[in-house]
């Protein structure tokens, strides 16, 4: 069984804990759910993109503790590793009461 990790589980509402971003490695494939503002910058502490040949970001929804991240991590994508990740975000819309 795979493991899901988390590097940043606190939202908007808890700096310490971070924002939103969880990812899965398998194989050559880094599967990256949300991108908290300093995601690039933790999952190369955690080693995230060793031997990663295929990285997909899902974005949940659009609230900035869940993109705060993503511009910083598409470039370093782009020109540290030479991937060009795949960005899966379908608009749906969050309600709030």
């Amino acid at each position: 069984m795979k493991k899901l990790s988390f590097i940043g589980i606190g939202g908007a509402t808890n700096i310490e804990l971070g924002g939103n971003c969880s990812y899965l490695k398998e194989e050559d494939n880094l599967l990256v759910i949300d991108m908290c503002e300093g995601a690039t910058e933790k999952l190369e502490k955690a080693n995230a993109f060793k031997d990663i040949k295929n990285i997909y970001v899902a974005i949940t929804n659009t609230h900035f503790d869940h993109v705060a991240g993503l511009g910083v991590f598409i470039w370093y994508c782009n020109f540290n590793l030479n991937i060009n990740p795949k960005i899966i975000y379908n608009n749906f819309k969050c309600v709030h009461n």
